[in-house]
């Protein structure tokens, strides 16, 4: 049975079209870990989910990713204003994707709650080939957790502090994007290190909008060391940044110059691409090693 009253408010963006038995399962398990549910959609899409969801809250979505993902995915920070609205919730909300399922008898609430202080704790995932099949201990005690998180918290007076943006839930790098704001506004960063969410494994595809949103980290990341106070950075780092910035704003007008055709466009955008990769294994190395890692304790 769902712990109540739940002092985390965890907000999702359920998928019309998506097989509800896995949101089903989804939603189950957060709810039996103890936090209360808002998903946040467009109306249209709201209409179409309730009969499925009627135990979920639904909060109209003003706007949506629409125009850049080709879908109307909500955006992130407006999932947080979400949780952080809903009356009776204490001082953190999170955010999840609609396919996560939480391990049974998880104490994922309480580590959260006990946890999170003044900041941000991320949840990877584990990816296993059928989802249903999800017990409270695993076969594979030690099973291979996602470089990349599937799931926030956040200390509920950050919300406020939380520029927005550009990222949505669903789509690539938000999951880099929050935990390198915290890290650049020094706040404290930690995430879980033991396997308590669990993805079925699929293929996953993007389209071309995988490059905007990489793009749009690359460009924050830049403008949020630019703002950085003097006082919390010297003229080296300063150097650097801009540096970097230079180097690729060069690569990404190369990379995306729509003059160029034929083997010259290929070469150039093979180059974007290798660019990315590189600032992604660094994002992730450095997120890896400042985020301090927090184990949830075993099932009882």
């Amino acid at each position: 049975m769902p712990r109540s009253p739940s002092s985390i408010g965890l907000a999702t963006s359920l998928a019309p079209g998506r097989t509800d038995q896995l949101q089903r399962l989804a939603v189950d398990s957060w709810r039996a870990a103890g936090f209360s549910v808002v998903s946040v959609n467009v109306p249209t899409e709201i209409e179409l989910l309730r009969s499925s969801f009627p135990d979920v809250e639904f909060v109209a979505a003003a706007r949506s990713g629409q125009k850049i993902a080709g879908k109307p995915v909500p955006f992130l920070i407006d999932l947080l204003r979400a949780a952080a609205a809903r009356p009776g919730n204490a001082a953190i909300v999170g955010t999840i994707n609609a396919d996560i399922v939480l391990r049974a008898g998880t104490r994922l609430h309480d580590t959260v709650d006990d946890s999170v202080g003044p900041g941000v704790i991320m949840l990877p995932r584990v990816d296993i080939p059928d989802i249903s099949r999800i017990p409270s201990g695993l076969e594979n005690p030690n099973p291979a957790i996602s470089i990349g998180y599937d799931g926030a918290f956040d200390a509920r007076p950050l919300v406020e502090q939380i520029p927005d943006s550009a990222y949505c839930l669903g789509m690539p790098f938000w999951d880099y994007w929050l935990p390198m704001m915290a890290i650049l506004k020094a706040w404290p960063l930690s995430a879980i290190a033991s396997p308590e969410a669990f993805h079925q494994d699929h293929r996953t595809t993007w389209n071309q909008t995988v490059y905007f949103y990489f793009h749009a980290l690359v460009s924050d990341l830049i403008a949020a060391c630019r703002g950085a106070s003097t006082e919390d950075r010297d003229a080296d780092l300063a150097l650097i940044v801009d540096v970097f910035a230079n180097v690729y704003g060069k690569i990404f007008a190369q990379g995306t110059d729509a003059t160029k055709t034929g083997a010259e466009a290929d070469a150039r955008r093979r180059v974007l691409a290798d660019a990315f990769d590189s600032v992604q294994e660094v994002v992730v190395h450095h997120i890896k090693q400042r985020a301090r890692p927090l184990a949830v304790p075993a099932p009882e």
